[in-house]
């Protein structure tokens, strides 16, 4: 099979969208995902299959959020610690951005190429702050418990808030004993204390993480920056609840 070669123009188009993508990273307050970007763009010619693949992406490369899963791609080759140079690069033991990258991009090519092809999906258990307050005011309104119902669930993470120790401005709801506790940062008066009683949970995706997959629990720590350190932890201890407590999803 011929190696593919993108045009000069798609090319082109592909390095901008990265670069663009970086300046959005950095202003998320991730520039260690800003730089790999930033060197996926300089370096994207020695990765013949994943440069056609982002030079001829067919409709918006934003909208796909094309740039989110090359940086998963280069955050999984890592985790695995095939390419040493990038996995030094991810643990912190080099800062040679562009040496890493190029190299990822060289011998990863096929694997990287593969791994654009699958949208982004991830799974954020500290939204369940939001829901968990919501309830307790409607706890507090009329006394019953709650039945919950997800679409778009993911893995279905925040189903098992119930599971979870929450800190709402000074108001423990959930589990106390969790090994998980989600505090967000909170303002104005804290939600009353009453009882949140999950008493069932289901939820429906289009294409649903299933916990039992290790290798799709693997690709939703993948989609994490790892400069987010707190988001891996919360995601790292919502899936060992979750494997206990399966969160019931399916695909319709």
């Amino acid at each position: 099979m011929a190696v593919p070669h993108p045009s000069d123009a798609g090319l082109a188009a592909a390095r901008a969208y990265l670069e663009d993508q970086a300046r959005v990273a950095h202003g998320f307050g991730s520039p260690f995902v800003a730089a790999l970007l930033l060197a996926g763009a300089r370096h994207l010619e020695v990765a013949p299959y994943t440069a056609t693949m982002m030079a001829e992406w067919p409709g918006d490369r934003a909208s796909a959020a094309v740039a989110m899963r090359f940086h998963s791609a280069l955050h999984a080759l890592a985790r695995q610690g095939s390419i040493a140079p990038l996995a030094a690069l991810f643990r912190g033991e080099t800062v040679d951005v562009d040496h890493a990258v190029r190299t990822a991009l060289a011998m990863g090519d096929l694997v990287i190429a593969e791994r654009l092809k699958h949208p982004t999906q991830t799974n954020e258990v500290a939204r369940s702050a939001a829901f968990a307050a919501a309830l307790l005011h409607l706890g507090q309104m009329f006394a019953m418990p709650v039945e919950l119902l997800e679409i778009g669930a993911s893995a279905g993470l925040n189903l098992n808030l119930g599971r979870y120790r929450h800190n709402l401005g000074g108001t423990i709801a959930g589990d106390p004993c969790s090994e998980l506790t989600i505090a967000p940062t909170w303002f104005g008066p804290p939600p009353p204390a009453t009882t949140l009683d999950v008493r069932s949970a289901r939820g429906v995706d289009l294409a649903p993480i299933r916990i039992e997959d290790a290798a799709a629990c693997e690709r939703l720590l993948d989609h994490l920056f790892v400069d987010q350190v707190q988001r891996m932890d919360r995601l790292t201890r919502a899936l060992a609840i979750a494997r206990r407590h399966p969160p019931p999803t399916g695909s319709g």
